[in-house]
């Protein structure tokens, strides 16, 4: 909380139904929770306090994907109440005592519940990416066809439904998303979209900035089975972010492979690790960090796309070598001040609209 803020008070506000330290608090008996705007405004006042937003649920109920968004966005927890009174922290299976043990390292480093779920032999595989392009501001500029490309080459339907909340209510309109977005400049708010199957859903942000409007795609999009999905993830991964490169200009883009729930809701139970598919660099976000792109091609197994004076580099993390290693070589290669600048994370590289 800033020096500047009033401190929350318990029942000050509808949607805060307690405070821990340095947290707030919803609670909820539903067994199916979405991105309601109750939630929505629970985790955007979270922020704004610069809190840990703390669901807590009963054990049997499930998150919707854009909430599991949404609260990993806000370094939020998700804390189930178990049948026998007990507290227990949901992503990892850990035994809470109280709330204020999410910040203490040494009960968050405790051993998972012997009986947390196991992992679903039913899972899906679903592919997870996190995209920034750049365009033209131009009057004949229509987006949202970075969303459509991207589920499509992964094998989803078109997206269907657009909104802020859930349920999504607005039909998808490349024309009225483009209408919204200018309304909104210099920076929109965030767009929620899904198409019809489940998991399938993204959000979409648009900021203008000096240059031209950057564009931000997160989302994940299953594609089969978890184990047919590990044999065709790197190959699908690699397909989407060439597609990218060749229909836009690309600042930076990330693929995952994570373990989803075939429902599109995210279930109480132990999870493979989420490990990376590929990167992809953009001839500004090379500019930035001062990435050696021979280096990338030679010691990586990075590919040079586009132009020879203004390349595009991308990594697919083939081969046996653990992928999480093979992203640290790349990111070591890079540094992290250059990444950070070309990232925006230090408020001055391509993160900000340039």
């Amino acid at each position: 909380m800033t020096s500047g803020q009033a401190p929350l008070r318990f029942g000050q506000l509808p949607v805060i139904d307690g405070v821990a330290t340095n947290a707030v608090v919803y609670h909820s008996y539903r067994k199916r929770l979405d991105l309601s705007p109750a939630l929505g405004q629970f985790l955007l006042l979270a922020r704004m306090q610069q809190l840990r937003p703390v669901l807590v649920t009963d054990e049997d109920a499930a998150l919707s994907r854009l909430l599991g968004f949404e609260m990993a966005a806000s370094m939020g927890s998700w804390v189930t109440m178990r049948a026998d009174g007990h507290m227990m922290d949901a992503l990892t299976g850990r035994d809470l005592d109280t709330l204020d043990q999410l910040d203490d390292p040494v009960a968050m480093s405790r051993l998972p519940r012997l009986d947390m779920p196991g992992v679903d032999p039913q899972a899906a595989g679903a592919v997870g990416f996190d995209i920034m392009v750049h365009h033209r501001a131009t009057e004949e500029l229509r987006v949202g066809s970075l969303a459509e490309l991207v589920f499509a080459t992964l094998g989803a339907p078109a997206p269907d439904l657009l909104g802020f909340t859930e349920p999504l209510s607005r039909p998808w309109d490349r024309r009225a998303l483009t209408m919204d977005a200018r309304r909104h400049m210099p920076s929109t708010p965030i767009y929620r979209l899904s198409a019809p199957a489940p998991g399938a859903v993204a959000t979409l942000q648009y900021e203008r900035g000096a240059s031209g409007l950057s564009e931000h795609l997160c989302g994940t999009v299953p594609i089969g089975s978890y184990g047919e999905a590990v044999e065709r993830a790197v190959e699908l991964s690699t397909a989407v972010l060439r597609r990218v490169h060749e229909a836009f200009t690309p600042v930076f883009a990330m693929t995952t492979l994570i373990d989803d729930d075939p429902d599109g809701y995210q279930h109480v139970r132990s999870r493979r690790p989420e490990y990376p598919l590929g990167i992809m660099a953009g001839p500004w976000a090379i500019k930035e960090s001062g990435l050696d792109v021979d280096e990338i091609v030679t010691r990586h197994g990075g590919m040079r796309l586009g132009r020879s004076l203004l390349p595009t580099v991308l990594v697919p993390f083939f081969g046996d070598e653990a992928p999480w290693r093979q992203l640290c070589d790349v990111f070591r290669s890079v540094g992290l001040p250059g990444l950070s600048h070309a990232l925006g994370l230090d408020g001055n590289g391509v993160g900000n609209g340039r």
